[in-house]
């Protein structure tokens, strides 16, 4: 995973960046190796869609092998 830049919480709380449908969340992920790797991904739909989504793809990388992983999302303030 090169070329991520670790965002600040201020720049994190301005990643919605003016979408109208869906959320944006930063999904955060333990690698087998222990490795903590966050990333913002934008997820469409509604918030609760937002959160399924997210919580989908938590899922997939526990059966890529991730050791942990989390979201927090934008819709409801990061953090909360």
């Amino acid at each position: 995973m090169k070329n991520f830049k670790k965002l600040l919480r201020e720049e994190l709380k301005s990643l919605n960046g003016g979408k109208f449908f869906g959320s944006t969340c930063v999904i955060k992920v333990v690698t087998a190796d222990g490795q903590s790797i966050a990333h913002p991904q934008y997820f469409s739909g509604t918030n609760q869609e937002a959160s399924a989504a997210a919580n989908n793809e938590c899922l997939r990388s526990l059966q890529n092998g991730a050791t942990k992983c989390g979201y927090d999302c934008a819709y409801d303030g990061y953090g909360n």
